[in-house]
């Protein structure tokens, strides 16, 4: 157990003006990053998606009994930085292939925007970096009865 007076020298506390009045501010100051180095995967810089690939790389580990479960577990995961994409019903990972579905960030957008009656659809990441991004999964049945997956995020 730390003593407070321990704990002090390592809070960092800053005096600033904010709002009008001066207040102190415990944490980490403007321009630290976390102590865990979190960071906002959503801004799709290519370190960024470097990390995301290994991330669906630990897909490829081992194979799977039901693939079409682990793709919709990498399905949510994706989706807490921001990433979706959207399975057809008829997919079934459990056949060999390889398909590539469209991402959008954060849902994309779909509607009017008021000039004109016709509704579009548009992904943020082109709007973002110029081009869309996909997301590649290819399965294959192994001689057990299960299926090996790889996904990874590429350019379309």
């Amino acid at each position: 157990m730390r003593r407070f007076k321990e704990l002090r020298k390592v809070i960092a506390e800053d005096a600033s003006d904010y709002s009008g009045y001066t207040r102190k501010r415990v944490g980490p100051q403007d321009g630290d990053q976390g102590m865990d180095f979190n960071k906002n995967l959503a801004q799709l810089n290519p370190a960024d998606i470097d990390r995301i690939n290994t991330f669906l790389g630990a897909l490829a580990a081992k194979p799977y009994l039901d693939p079409n479960q682990a793709i919709k577990e990498a399905q949510s995961k994706l989706s807490t930085v921001g990433i979706q994409f959207h399975l057809n019903n008829g997919d079934d990972f459990r056949r060999s292939g390889e398909r590539l579905y469209e991402l959008d960030l954060f849902g994309g957008w779909f509607g009017s925007d008021g000039s004109n009656y016709e509704y579009e659809k548009q992904n943020f990441i082109e709007r973002k970096l110029g081009h869309r991004l996909g997301l590649r999964i290819s399965s294959m049945p192994t001689s057990t009865g299960m299926t090996a997956i790889s996904a990874e995020i590429v350019p379309i």
